[in-house]
């Protein structure tokens, strides 16, 4: 797996967003954490010459389907302060092989623009107690924990116990997940289960 030295601790001067773009078969790592966690540091490890410090860095990861195979996914690094949400914050484009990272100069696409702006680069900051006040407990549906499911699976995240829990009390609910799943995930259901052979 590729690594670089770390040099100490440090944090660009300026605002900096670093873009990545890749396929999925390339990101090294098992499942969706490793995999993102991995992403951030080698990036980090590359432009500023340490790991990824949840204290001073944001991350987004966009299209990290690593249920598939060599799939287009993007991840966005974003270190430094901005002054305020109208600072234009430069961005910095890679491409990652599996090995090394390859500037990509030029304008951004209009449409990769565009879905920048879906990831802020000063995070909002929520009122906790009105957000507290007004949140209502909502009931999730069955087909809305089948479709939370499904979601993990396509990126390769880990079931947790209550996920697979739910499937086994309610197989109609493992039926629909098997008919409505691409073939690579029909055996990995079953195995997550705890049913013999996967199928």
């Amino acid at each position: 797996m590729p690594t670089a030295p770390l040099l100490g601790p440090s944090t660009p001067s300026t605002a900096e967003r670093i873009l990545v773009q890749t396929r999925t078969s390339l990101v090294p790592g098992d499942d969706y954490a490793e995999r993102c966690r991995l992403m951030r540091n080698l990036i980090c490890q590359h432009q500023w010459k340490r790991d990824y410090n949840h204290g001073w860095d944001r991350w987004y990861e966009y299209r990290a389907l690593f249920g598939y195979e060599n799939r287009r996914c993007y991840f966005v690094v974003d270190g430094g302060q901005a002054a305020d949400e109208t600072e234009d914050v430069p961005v910095i484009r890679y491409k990652w092989d599996g090995e090394m990272f390859t500037p990509i100069y030029g304008p951004l696409p209009p449409r990769m623009e565009l879905k920048l702006k879906d990831f802020p680069f000063t995070p909002v900051k929520l009122d906790r107690k009105r957000n507290q006040d007004q949140a209502q407990p909502q009931a999730i549906t069955n087909a809305d924990r089948r479709e939370v499911i499904r979601a993990r699976l396509r990126s390769n995240m880990k079931l947790p116990d209550s996920d697979r829990d739910f499937l086994r009390e309610h197989p109609e609910e493992l039926q629909v997940l098997r008919q409505d799943m691409a073939p690579q995930f029909i055996n990995k259901i079953g195995l997550l289960c705890g049913e013999a052979g996967g199928g």
